[in-house]
């Protein structure tokens, strides 16, 4: 009985002691060469180290790429290709991460620009819309006014122009076509 006990203790033992040799030869494993993520992150970088105002609106985001970059480098020639393809990974999103400060920076000037150009609009509404009638403004006419009727003519006035002036007849309106 005694025998069979140390057996199967011996047995346990031993398929644990495989089981472990197993995990520790599966983390030594590397795996294939991260040639395709370091390749995709050196372009990211190139491309956004291009960009002179990416080195003004997003250094710090710049020289983490550069750096990720570097030791991803260092760690495919180590044969460390883990730690190269999570670096590598790493550094295109930092290299991506400053191209969008940058396109974020470019939006928002743009965003302050039409800000201004609504004030500017909506102050000269308010300047024209202060002014007397008959004060130089051109006035804007309603909606089927003729052209060329005095300011403040009620629609369907008739109007009478000068002899000087011919009137040409408008064409009657035609159905669009469908």
């Amino acid at each position: 009985m005694r025998f069979e006990q140390s057996s199967s203790r011996l047995r346990t033992v031993g398929a644990g002691a495989i089981a472990l040799a197993a995990l520790a030869l599966a983390g030594c494993a590397t795996g294939d060469p991260p040639t395709a993520e370091l390749a995709t992150a050196s372009t990211a970088v190139d491309r956004a180290a291009a960009s002179p105002q990416i080195a003004t609106a997003a250094p710090v985001e710049m020289q983490s790429a550069r750096d990720k970059l570097a030791r991803a480098q260092h760690a495919m020639g180590s044969k460390d290709y883990e730690d190269a393809r999570r670096l590598a990974e790493q550094a295109e999103v930092d290299a991506r991460i400053a191209e969008s400060k940058v396109a974020a920076t470019r939006s928002e000037q743009a965003l302050r620009e039409l800000q201004e150009s609504i004030r500017e609009l909506s102050r000269e509404i308010e300047r024209r819309s202060a002014m007397p009638a008959g004060s130089g403004a051109a006035a804007a006419q309603p909606v089927g006014t003729p052209v060329g009727t005095p300011a403040g003519t009620p629609v369907g006035t008739p109007v009478v122009r000068p002899a000087a002036v011919p009137v040409v007849p408008r064409a009657p309106a035609r159905p669009l076509p469908r």
